[in-house]
């Protein structure tokens, strides 16, 4: 019991750092290769794909629930399956480093994708979709993360509540008018909402 129970708190904290690490290197790659790509808004001005404010308010609410309530999963069925791992293994071996940087670059072009789509019509709307789009998708990879460990979606209330937290959030940072000022965001339309939704579901 006491080993099993010492396999699910190295998975969960394995989970906790794949995720923000992913995370957090789409959010620098979505600023850099649009950057590169020479993204520019509708007057030809150099543009950014996210506001310093929205990075904020990814990384301290965003991120932050679920990569607390990752935390609480339960133990994988499967743990006690797997054979011991070496004490002197590293949790960054170069395989974990090459899944963080292949899932940041997918999810940052899906996000790039998804801003320059808004940028047709302003610089607004752009950073409003990449804003969303990173939310999103990063909803979605935390069950990506979780699927490598043989638990369900509902195996844990934290993350339900979680995400539906970080959802309900943004939707107030898009739709609120005061806080569309602090953050620089725009309400999205329902083709908008599908361009991030099919971005989602590539």
């Amino acid at each position: 019991n006491a080993v099993e129970e010492g396999r699910g708190i190295y998975d969960n904290i394995i989970k906790f750092v794949n995720y923000l690490m992913s995370s957090n290197i789409a959010e620098l790659l979505v600023i850099f290769m649009g950057m590169l790509l020479g993204f520019r808004d509708p007057a030809g001005n150099p543009f950014v794909s996210l506001a310093a404010v929205q990075l904020l308010w990814l990384n301290l609410v965003t991120d932050g629930f679920p990569a607390i309530a990752l935390g609480l999963d339960p133990i994988d069925p499967t743990a006690m399956d797997r054979p011991p791992r070496k004490s002197s293994d590293s949790i960054f071996s170069l395989r974990f480093a090459v899944q963080l940087f292949l899932t940041g670059f997918v999810i940052a072009i899906g996000t790039l994708t998804a801003c320059h789509f808004g940028l047709r019509q302003s610089a607004e709307l752009a950073q409003t979709m990449a804003f969303t789009t990173l939310v999103v998708l990063e909803i979605v990879r935390v069950q990506m993360v979780r699927s490598q460990y043989h638990i369900s979606i509902f195996s844990n209330p934290f993350i339900i509540l979680a995400l539906a937290s970080s959802l309900l959030l943004q939707l107030l940072v898009i739709y609120t008018p005061f806080l569309q000022t602090i953050f620089g965001t725009v309400s999205l339309n329902l083709t908008e909402w599908g361009v991030i939704l099919i971005v989602a579901l590539m």
